[in-house]
């Protein structure tokens, strides 16, 4: 998605941050999809943000998410499957003494490919959806509670859940987010280098109409991720961030070609993905599968501080 939620102050004036990148999730069994059944994945995607502080104390910034997803299936009686993604959305950032508000909101549509390509003549309203999500931080700068709440497809279809948790920054380097959904540490280790981990729900949810447009349903997806990257600062404003996560407890709800639903349970398997951006701060959203507003709670800080 686009440059950090939380944290969002800092690296403003950099202006417009522009970002694409690639994701690969390598083949892995299917089990209940079928006895020999198989999944891979691949990610395209590209963000746009432009934060503008207006004063020391607000910001505001808008944007621009596309990604687009493919399934790659082997003995299933499936056409493999082309998913889109497409929001436009706006965070916010308050901070007044030890307290912070952090919000955002996101419309968007998430549809099969043979909609989203001719979007103004066969799209619907299930095609449109809302992720958002509003965070307060209040405490000490070395240690924060956070308290808010979210919705978003994070946990495979579209829910409203908590945040709660706690903000460690016990050195300037080092920002550590102990909460629910999202778990998370941010190390820079440089001024140009940081290393970021996170732990968090992997869900989404898209609308697949039929080829022969006369069918519809929901292609479910959840998971869980473990995700590991390393940004570096390559020169000036551009940047380049490498990633490696590890996806668990993984479920993909979806119909066959005859209308029967199909309900498969991907084995655990790896994501790698490579980003390139330009701009003050590379997001850390966009890597791999299906990112959503819970995303925005893994990261804890900017990745440069000037």
């Amino acid at each position: 998605m686009l440059a950090l939620l939380y944290g969002a102050t800092a690296g403003a004036g950099d202006g417009l941050t522009a970002v694409i990148g690639y994701s690969r999730q390598g083949e892995a069994a299917m089990p209940g999809a079928g006895p020999t059944a198989t999944i891979a994945a691949q990610d395209h995607f590209a963000l746009l943000d432009w934060p503008v502080v207006l004063d020391d104390r607000r910001l505001i910034a808008i944007g621009f998410n596309y990604q687009y997803t493919r399934y790659d299936y082997a003995d299933i009686d499936s056409r493999n499957r082309d998913l889109h993604r497409l929001q436009l959305p706006v965070r916010l950032s308050y901070r007044r003494d030890d307290r912070r508000i952090n919000a955002y909101f996101a419309p968007g549509i998430a549809t099969s490919s043979n909609v989203f390509k001719d979007f103004l003549n066969r799209g619907s309203a299930d095609d449109w959806y809302f992720s958002g999500a509003v965070e307060a931080q209040f405490g000490q700068p070395e240690k924060r509670w956070l308290l808010g709440a979210a919705y978003d497809r994070s946990f495979g279809k579209g829910k409203m859940y908590p945040i709660l948790g706690l903000r460690l920054s016990p050195r300037n380097d080092l920002d550590v987010r102990l909460a629910v959904p999202v778990s998370g540490m941010t190390w820079r280790f440089s001024e140009r280098s940081t290393l970021t981990g996170r732990v968090m729900p992997a869900g989404f949810e898209w609308r697949v109409v039929t080829d022969d447009f006369a069918n519809d349903f929901d292609y479910r997806v959840e998971g869980l991720r473990t995700q590991i990257h390393w940004t570096q600062r390559i020169y000036r404003r551009w940047s380049i961030d490498l990633s490696a996560a590890y996806e668990t407890d993984r479920k993909h709800d979806l119909v066959n070609r005859v209308g029967d639903r199909v309900i498969g349970y991907p084995q655990d398997q790896w994501l790698f993905a490579i980003t390139f951006g330009i701009g003050g701060a590379m997001p850390l959203s966009p890597h791999g599968l299906r990112v959503e507003a819970s995303d925005y709670q893994g990261t804890t800080a900017p990745l440069y501080r000037r």
